[in-house]
């Protein structure tokens, strides 16, 4: 337990997240697609959570307001991203209205999933289509598993117990995973390590399998010799045979989830 304001202003996880939040604000700005609010209203609460700047809360509850009020996305992946961003705010500000979205957005998932399906699930990416696609799943998981955890709702939790059963049963041996599982998805997802390594950290806390811990720690090491060079410095490139492609977000996520990690 983090006592006194010097121990928390030299907390190495809040570190990391305050690096974390300004990195997601600068894609944003600079290089981030059009109308992208989930990742600007997680880096205002990132900020206010460690800063305590009213006008960090301000900007996060306008950015989710906006969000819910236009139409919702389709993809599982944005979903899942909008109900954590919603999660997310609740805790750190209260407000009932984002625990009651992220509520909602898990309903939908467990709607869209199909009946009678075996122990192992992998929720459809696309609604209407059985797209096999791993880090969707997890996020998704993740997010019913901690809604299902903090209201009550028994269906949500199974789900997330089901979907989480079907991933680390495609984990890779060195921790990573393909995109998915079906032909055209079939090459090793780099990009959404961090996510993934996020998504675990929640299911493992909610303890949603007994093979988390293991597969955890693979992600983790995965992610680390992915992202980070030898100094520890964040990589923005993600290919070798290509270094000048370079992806801010994908390295933002990183460092979020080893926050998020050393915080656990």
């Amino acid at each position: 337990m983090l006592m006194g304001s010097d121990t928390t202003r030299d907390d190495p996880a809040l570190r990391l997240e305050r690096a974390s939040a300004q990195l997601f604000a600068w894609f944003e700005r600079h290089g981030g697609p059009p109308g992208d609010a989930v990742h600007l209203a997680s880096a205002h609460l990132l900020r206010h959570a460690a800063t305590d700047e009213a006008s960090h809360a301000q900007a996060a509850r306008a950015a989710l307001h906006g969000l819910l009020a236009a139409e919702l996305p389709l993809a599982l992946s944005a979903r899942a991203a909008l109900g954590e961003v919603c999660l997310q705010a609740n805790e750190v500000l209260g407000d009932r209205i984002f625990l009651d979205a992220a509520h909602s957005l898990c309903e939908a998932m467990v709607h869209a999933a199909s009946a009678g399906e075996a122990e192992a699930t992998c929720l459809r990416a696309v609604p209407g289509r059985m797209l096999p696609v791993h880090h969707a799943n997890l996020q998704a998981a993740a997010l019913l598993a901690r809604v299902g955890l903090r209201v009550g709702e028994r269906s949500f939790v199974a789900l997330a117990r089901r979907a989480t059963a079907f991933a680390l049963a495609h984990q890779r041996p060195d921790g990573s995973w393909l995109h998915g599982e079906v032909p055209p998805l079939r090459w090793v997802d780099r990009f959404h390590a961090g996510a993934r390594v996020s998504s675990l950290l929640e299911l493992t806390v909610c303890e949603m399998h007994p093979a988390l811990p293991a597969a955890l720690a693979r992600a983790l090491r995965h992610l680390v010799q992915l992202h980070f060079d030898a100094h520890d410095v964040p990589r923005a490139t993600l290919r070798a045979e290509e270094p000048g492609e370079c992806d801010l977000l994908a390295v933002a996520e990183a460092i979020t989830a080893l926050a998020r990690a050393a915080s656990a």
